[in-house]
């Protein structure tokens, strides 16, 4: 699965955004500047905790 995350645009928001996935039990495999690939899909529950945080489409 594939995130799309928007104003992802430096070195330090691909860290944070990693950081706060892997708090979410989210292991995310790549990270590149606005774009993050997941091992799996993600919950409706993650879904909404990921909406509260960052403006994203997923692929």
């Amino acid at each position: 699965m594939r995130l799309y995350i928007k104003n992802m645009v430096c070195n330090r928001c691909i860290m944070v955004v990693r950081q706060e996935l892997e708090n979410m039990k989210l292991h995310p495999l790549h990270e590149v500047v606005g774009e993050v690939e997941l091992k799996k899909f993600i919950t409706t529950k993650q879904e909404q905790e990921l909406n509260k945080k960052y403006e994203y489409t997923i692929s």
